[in-house]
């Protein structure tokens, strides 16, 4: 059991020391897991192959937490899915309807039901209980409605999961209890990446990981005083995980990074110094509207495309979703190709909804 804390003054500086020191392990053939939040998988993959400089290698996997807990659970019948979970609270909600103070007129929403499986999952994973919702004091009386409403509808839910389904969480707490005694995780290194993420129960399932596995690396941000950056960075994940190595006698290792880009050294800082003499790859434009702006930004594309650029090197992130049509315009009317990256709810298309009305 070795392990090493990767830490650096932002998420990505803390995973490329993490990345540095796996190199060799990678060449040498050793199984390896790479361990991101849920939705972070497909960004890591390219962040990985990018710095270790390799189009592809077969011993390496990034997972998250979850699909972890399936590769040493296997597969099982009657696990909730996040949409069953939410297709199972909307069923509560309609049930409960007569019942409910403030949710009761959304009980219909898919949308809403969707967004309470997510809230009692983030409590459940924070080791909150339903009792404790109704025990919060000095609150707006509209808040603690709410709260009662909340506390009624997780009541009901956790009748179900106990009675017909395991869920998330559930699935979670059988993982922690088989890691000791599965072979997958002691033949295996982990890397742990955005560790400022983790929830309580979380970063105990990390915790009994790093315990049984060959070799830990954990990668998360340090705070900066000279930055002022504590409110966004905390030094409390930290401090749990050195904790736990010293009261398992886990040989542990700290590597900090203080490299980093300006551009990003400014962003996270709430005390701006001196201005970095880095600049020379930044550019502002200034434009009367969004029309105006957006023809401007498509020139700029253009006159690099001839001195040799090619499209695809460009990326456009827009602020607001309102300014997706103007600048859709302006890139057809240059005849520039594009691809816009949007995210779909699966409970407002048309087939979705035909599901639901049926069921």
């Amino acid at each position: 059991m070795k392990l090493t804390l990767c830490t650096g003054k932002t998420n990505s500086d803390a995973n490329s020391v993490a990345f540095n020191q796996i190199k060799s392990l990678v060449f040498s053939g050793e199984k390896i897991f790479v361990v991101v939040p849920d939705r972070a998988s497909l960004i890591t993959e390219l962040s990985v192959f990018s710095e270790l400089n390799v189009s592809g290698v077969f011993n390496l996997q990034v997972v998250s937490i979850n699909k972890l807990a399936s590769l040493v659970l296997g597969s099982q019948q009657n696990v909730l899915s996040s949409f069953g979970g939410s297709l199972l609270v909307k069923k509560i909600l309609n049930d409960n309807k007569q019942n409910l103070v403030c949710f009761n007129k959304m009980s219909s929403s898919m949308n809403f039901a969707g967004e309470l499986y997510r809230t009692i999952q983030q409590f459940k994973s924070s080791n909150i209980l339903p009792s404790e919702l109704l025990n919060c004091k000095n609150l707006p009386n509209r808040v603690k409605l709410k709260l009662q409403d909340i506390n009624l509808i997780w009541e009901n839910y956790e009748k179900e999961i106990n009675e017909n389904f395991a869920d998330g969480f559930s699935r979670l707490k059988e993982f922690k209890e088989k890691v000791k005694s599965s072979e997958i995780i002691s033949n295996s290194n982990f890397v742990f990446l955005y560790g400022d993420n983790y929830t309580n129960e979380m970063l105990s399932i990390v915790c009994e990981i790093i315990s049984h596995a060959k070799q830990s690396f954990f990668a998360l941000p340090k705070p900066d005083k000279n930055q002022n950056n504590e409110n966004v960075y905390s030094n409390e994940t930290l401090k749990l995980v050195m904790n736990f190595a010293s009261n398992f006698n886990i040989s542990t290792q700290q590597i900090c990074s203080n490299k980093t880009s300006a551009i990003k050294e400014k962003l996270l800082s709430f005390t701006l110094g001196e201005k970095k003499q880095q600049t020379e790859n930044v550019f502002l434009f200034e434009s009367k509207n969004e029309v105006e702006e957006a023809q401007n930004i498509c020139a700029y594309i253009l006159s690099q495309v001839k001195n040799g650029a090619r499209f695809d090197d460009f990326n456009l992130v827009l602020a607001d979703d309102k300014l997706e049509k103007p600048f859709e315009r302006a890139l057809k009317l240059n005849q520039i190709p594009h691809f816009f990256d949007r995210e779909f709810v699966i409970a407002n298309h048309a087939l979705s909804k035909l599901i639901l009305s049926l069921i």
